[in-house]
């Protein structure tokens, strides 16, 4: 299995198509009586999470997760789960997810 970078728990007969992680921060920025930057801080960090595969079924269902992506931590809250079928192909599957760093 080739990784790039990111890799999640295995999943018994899905297949992984796409998977995207992003981190993100709120930031305050202080500035001095002249006008200039003084002071820059960031908070309140969190990951967006989102995978798409195929196979036997979503291995994500709504509701809180313990499949980690590797390279976060915390809990995730998946906010989004879909499955789809054809005739002709796999059942497809994707979903959503928060994942909070700081939270138990």
């Amino acid at each position: 299995m080739a990784t790039f970078g990111v890799t999640i728990a295995t999943a018994s007969g899905a297949i992984f198509e796409s998977v995207d992680l992003e981190k993100k921060a709120d930031f305050k920025q202080l500035i001095d009586s002249t006008g200039a930057h003084a002071q820059a801080i960031t908070y309140d960090t969190s990951y967006s999470f989102s995978a798409r595969g195929k196979g036997d079924s979503n291995p994500y269902g709504a509701g809180i997760s313990s499949n980690l992506p590797t390279g976060a931590s915390g809990k995730m809250i998946v906010t989004s789960s879909k499955e789809s079928s054809k005739n002709d192909d796999y059942l497809a599957w994707e979903m959503s997810a928060t994942i909070y760093p700081h939270a138990t």
